[in-house]
């Protein structure tokens, strides 16, 4: 029995003077009962929201690998920077390589604006929690 293989790169941008935090979700999956075994899988978006994606198919690594280069890359180009790569990546030594800017990842969302330290009041049931 066959079982599917993920490997996921994670990537973050933050710059808080243009209020921007963004992050980047690159996931290769590899599931050899599939008829294009190779699947490049992107999301992106602002990190604390929903995030937007689209999947790649490839008959081969080398496409599949290609692609996810291409994108890497292209994110680089943007100020992107790498927070996670999951052990055993196909890409892991050549993200070295390349000199793909690294950092720690960050456990949550920078404070772009200041907040108030006022308590949360829940309302009525289902309709989400207020701030005063």
């Amino acid at each position: 029995m066959y079982h599917l293989t993920r490997h996921a790169i994670e990537l973050h941008s933050i710059d808080p003077r243009a209020n921007r935090v963004r992050r980047y979700v690159l996931v290769l999956t590899i599931d050899p009962t599939a008829d294009a075994p190779y699947g490049v899988t992107s999301q992106w978006g602002r990190s604390g929201w929903f995030l937007r994606g689209e999947r790649f198919d490839a008959h081969d690594e080398d496409t599949a690998l290609a692609h996810v280069k291409a994108i890497l890359k292209r994110r680089k180009a943007h100020g992107y920077r790498v927070t996670r790569v999951d052990e055993g990546h196909p890409l892991a030594r050549w993200l070295l390589d390349e000199d793909i800017p690294t950092e720690r990842a960050v456990d949550d969302q920078p404070a772009l604006f200041p907040l108030h330290d006022d308590t949360v009041v829940q309302t009525a049931p289902m309709q989400g929690f207020l701030f005063r």
